[in-house]
């Protein structure tokens, strides 16, 4: 159950999601719900509120602040799949110098939902996940990554495993920022979120990642020099 929140911060709703089935959710809002005037939404973050990023469901909204792992103070809204959004309060925090990101899926629906919602709130700007149609697809995707490539390391489950398991997937070829999404899926990294805090844990990836890219600068200055040296086939 998620509850629904109006402008005045009251609870005056909730929407009931059946989340055993993600690829095929079912969705319905409890008895007395006003979908026009209510949404879900929550803070994650510090500070001066500088974001607000639209999603067009709980629990995108949910992976997305779980990927982002926002620092500043960022507000994560469910505007369900109807596009409904509380237009004139968003408007007034982008015209204050606020950020306003449309997070809608990287399909057809979630274009059009996107392209609607730019008309209504012009100067906002839009992300799309780039490993599934949504972000709980992203997550789940970076938990297999570090499932497939924990199951090709072997070995315990200690802090230094990550640095294996990072070199694993750069051998493949991936960038550091999904490197570094896969470590945070870690069950060594997130005890650590737990018991030192999100900060603490996002350090410890952030060095295990250097240390890992590290390797690859290592090569390229091997390459260079083995070129300049007439010594590259």
């Amino acid at each position: 159950m998620f509850l629904r929140i109006d402008k005045e911060g009251q609870v005056t709703g909730a929407e009931l999601i059946d989340t055993s089935n993600l690829q095929d959710p079912f969705n319905v809002l409890a008895v007395g719900s006003k979908q026009n005037e209510s949404w879900f939404r929550f803070a994650q973050g510090d500070g001066r509120l500088t974001r607000v990023v639209l999603t067009d469901s709980p629990i995108d909204a949910l992976s997305l602040a779980t990927l982002e792992q926002a620092q500043q103070k960022t507000i994560y809204m469910s505007v369900d799949e109807v596009g409904n959004i509380p237009q004139e309060a968003l408007q007034s925090f982008s015209d204050r110098g606020g950020g306003i990101e449309i997070a809608f899926d990287a399909d057809a629906t979630g274009v059009e939902m996107a392209q609607q919602v730019k008309k209504q709130l012009p100067g906002a700007t839009q992300i799309q996940p780039k490993h599934g149609k949504d972000w709980n697809e992203q997550l789940l995707h970076y938990h297999q990554m570090w499932q497939h490539y924990s199951s090709e390391s072997g070995g315990s489950n200690g802090t230094g495993r990550e640095y294996e398991i990072g070199k694993l997937a750069l051998r493949d070829g991936h960038s550091i920022k999904d490197i570094a999404q896969m470590l945070m899926r870690s069950p060594a990294v997130e005890q650590i979120a737990n018991q030192l805090g999100a900060d603490e844990a996002r350090n410890h990836v952030g060095r295990t990642t250097d240390a890992v890219f590290e390797i690859e600068h290592q090569q390229e200055r091997h390459q260079v020099r083995l070129r300049n040296d007439g010594l590259q086939l």
